[in-house]
């Protein structure tokens, strides 16, 4: 191992010479070449465990996300980062390409994490998948709001945004040889949430027009997650893919390209194996053998045991999701609520997150009663909950998932759980609009249910976002709630995922298969 002193010489002489030959560095410093390839190594290494001390992955992922580079020397330190949390291993990149280009990959097998099994029939997570494959939507929509014209060559609002004219493609197909119709189209929206809130006000030809019992000016956005199905129920596609193998007991089911597919040059992969696996560690042994290529996964400390793979760990973009706390007014005093804002330990939150262990956490005990609302048993909450318990509290918490919320808002001061606003803050008024759904502790501030409102009305992404984004601090300044930590969707790959506009989510993946393209490093 190289001497301390040896080694900042070394480092003090890179720094100043960064191209510098071995040769060079060892005639500067006064040691051999073999020595200057030994500090070399010793040095990537301290370098990885120096910088986890001061920003730990997770701490990364969030930098990234709200860095917007726009000179080479801010993509650069971009990158610099990327390579902190995606390091060795790479095998090409996977992207969204919408120019015209040939395939150059054959074969893509993506494993799932199912909750269970579901024998005899395909597990549901499973037809998420496969669905948008082989049934195309009528638009697809980015994050940007660019709308890309699918089986509808127009869709467009005629009257506010309560009725909406749809017109279809000239001979689009079903695998049958007929035409899709507008049939087709209405029975599919009807059957996808809109049951009762949706009619047909006209159907001409290719043409239909939709009235809408609540004016929706994201009806567009919701569209483009509506593979149009058969309304007669026939075993037909109309998307990329069709369904070529199914293998129920074993969970695989592969799609091969639809040569009948109305875009002529796509599918860019030929073939998808989906597999479904109850344990995780299974797939993970798949991953490792290269046999699986794309994992998607709820939580990085589901890899614990596997941190030989954890730098293959990627993220998708983030869509306004958070671990959070909901404060319950009716108990908390406005200077309580100021004493448990700044007894929260953050910094054991960030430990955990990055770790996955909860550290010790002595904090100050204010006497509040901490619960906890977790989806589908999400250990990560649970976990956080026992943190902020600790740090101002006795360090008991309570299961409240299930329980009535007229016995939570007379027991119970807060609440730790993960919420999802929604992309463009669309679920943000059922949790803190005075007659919420959701409204856990009867939050209640006229001049938040009039942002609510107004943001309701506002079809434009970017002027929702800087609305919701503006309701959000309101809410946070209000004390109706306090934010802890962002939360992402992660997944493995062997292929690093250029993220952008159109590749954005795990949907925009899956909705998009079709224009996949991933590129092997040769």
């Amino acid at each position: 191992m190289a001497k301390v002193e040896t080694l900042l010489k070394f480092i003090r002489f890179i720094k100043k010479h960064p191209n510098a030959s071995d040769r060079e560095i060892a005639q500067a410093i006064g040691v051999t070449v073999r020595y200057v390839k030994q500090c070399k190594k010793e040095l990537e290494e301290l370098e990885k465990e120096i910088f986890t001390l001061v920003l730990s992955e997770e701490d990364i992922r969030m930098i990234l996300e709200g860095f917007n580079p726009r000179t080479e020397y801010e993509r650069e330190i971009r990158r610099k980062l990327e390579r902190k949390i995606i390091s060795g291993g790479i095998r090409g990149k996977m992207r969204i390409e919408k120019r015209e280009t040939r395939r150059v990959m054959w074969r893509f097998d993506i494993a799932l994490i199912l909750p269970h099994r579901t024998p005899g029939e395909i597990h549901p997570m499973i037809m998420h998948w496969i669905k948008p494959m082989i049934y195309e939507p009528l638009i697809w929509v980015n994050i940007n709001g660019e709308i890309e014209p699918r089986l509808a060559e127009l869709v467009e609002n005629i009257e506010g945004f309560s009725r909406w004219r749809i017109k279809l493609r000239k001979d689009v197909r079903w695998s049958d040889g007929n035409p899709i119709t507008v049939d087709d189209v209405f029975h599919s929206i009807s059957a996808f949430g809109f049951k009762g809130q949706i009619s047909l006000a006209m159907a001409n030809g290719r043409e239909l027009i939709l009235s809408l019992s609540k004016a929706d000016p994201l009806f567009p956005w919701k569209l483009k997650s509506i593979p149009i199905r058969p309304a007669s129920n026939e075993k037909v596609v109309s998307g990329a893919y069709k369904l070529s193998r199914r293998d129920i007991s074993r969970s695989l089911y592969i799609l091969k390209s639809n040569p009948g597919y109305y875009r002529l040059d796509r599918p860019l992969i030929g073939e998808v194996a989906i597999r479904g696996y109850v344990w995780i560690s299974t797939a993970l042994r798949a991953f490792e053998n290269k046999e699986i290529e794309f994992i998607s996964l709820q939580s990085p400390h589901q890899l614990s045991g596997y941190e030989h793979i954890k730098h293959m760990l990627q993220n998708w973009g983030f869509g306004n999701r958070y671990y959070l706390l909901l404060l319950n007014k009716n108990r908390l005093t406005e200077r309580l609520c100021e004493e448990l804002k700044e007894a929260i330990d953050h910094r054991s939150i960030s430990v955990y997150l990055s770790s996955g262990s909860i550290p010790d956490v002595k904090g100050r005990n204010l006497r509040l009663k901490v619960g906890y609302i977790s989806e589908m048993g999400s250990k990560e909450v649970k976990d956080m909950a026992k943190i902020i318990a600790r740090s101002i509290s006795n360090g008991e918490t309570s299961d409240l998932s299930g329980a009535a919320f007229e016995d939570v808002r007379k027991e119970i001061d807060l609440i730790c759980t993960r919420l999802s606003f929604g992309l463009f803050f669309s679920r943000l008024k059922r949790y803190f609009h005075s007659e919420g759904s959701r409204n856990i502790f009867g939050y209640k501030n006229r001049k938040v249910d009039e942002m609510l409102e107004e943001l309701d009305g506002i079809g434009d992404l970017k002027k929702r976002r800087e609305l919701g984004e503006r309701i959000l601090r309101k809410l946070q300044k209000d004390f109706a709630l306090i934010l802890l930590a962002p939360s992402f969707d992660y997944f493995l790959s062997w292929y690093q995922v250029e993220r952008g506009a159109d590749l954005y989510s795990l949907n925009d993946m899956i909705y998009q298969m079709a224009d996949l393209y991933i590129e092997p490093i040769t």
